[in-house]
């Protein structure tokens, strides 16, 4: 998401949308700049809050959207007091945030007889960013509340079902999908470095295949947010004793 002063043609056709998809920092500049212009074009539209990483609380939203724009999902979940977090993900079903990819090999795991191998992977990075030295760990949070709450609903297989790829034993298997793994995890904050495990998951293939994709945007995301946060912190320390 970048902030715009004047929406494109594509812009626009997503404006007359209902709801908002947030990506980003809450208090991060051009996510409230870019809120700030569809809130001028599209005074009556819903932000939907999912996802953010917000540092205020999601503070920095309220004067740009009146309470109403957060109904079902701000204000229902988070007293004014507590910091956001994806816990509404037990409102509803986020298991498409996805590849199509992943569903498309647990499908064939499934096709195969293979729904029970258990196998287990590593969730780790190659490069710091900018050549750093390191790197701060961050999305533990997110990911945890994640694996808890992830189901596919009703409306998710009767999408899934209309791409024609599917079995319908494959689509009641997903119906009554629950993560039954484990996971292991360095923790939140922690300095780390490329090619070393940060999320260790062992779980029948087919539940470690499914969570891949949300796994590694939220670490890549939080992460490299984590990242350049601490060395900004660091270079205006620097600076001011300078």
């Amino acid at each position: 998401m970048g902030a715009f002063a004047t929406p494109t043609d594509e812009q626009r056709e997503w404006l007359h949308q209902g709801r908002l998809v947030v990506c980003g920092i809450a208090g991060d500049y051009c996510v409230l700049e870019t809120l700030k212009n569809i809130r001028n074009v599209r005074p009556d539209v819903e932000v939907f809050t999912a996802g953010v990483a917000s540092i205020d609380g999601g503070t920095a939203l309220m004067p740009i959207f009146p309470p109403t724009a957060f109904r079902s999902s701000l204000v229902d979940h988070f007293p004014p007091h507590l910091p956001m977090s994806t816990s509404q993900f037990n409102k509803r079903s986020v298991a498409l945030l996805t590849d199509l990819y992943e569903i498309t090999m647990a499908n064939g795991y499934f096709e195969e007889g293979r729904a029970d191998t258990i196998v287990t992977f590593d969730v780790f990075y190659r490069q710091n960013p900018d050549n750093g030295g390191f790197s701060v760990f961050a999305g533990l949070e997110q990911i945890a509340d994640y694996i808890k709450e992830l189901h596919f609903s009703d409306d998710d297989i009767a999408y899934l079902e209309t791409l024609g790829l599917f079995s319908a034993k494959f689509l009641d298997y997903l119906r009554n999908f629950r993560f039954t793994g484990d996971i292991d995890a360095v923790p939140e904050g922690t300095i780390v470095y490329p090619n070393e495990p940060l999320i260790t998951v062992t779980a029948p293939i087919i539940e470690a295949q499914l969570i891949e994709t949300f796994l590694l945007t939220q670490v890549n995301h939080q992460s490299l947010i984590a990242t350049k946060a601490n060395r900004i912190v660091r270079a205006a320390q620097r600076a001011q004793c300078g």
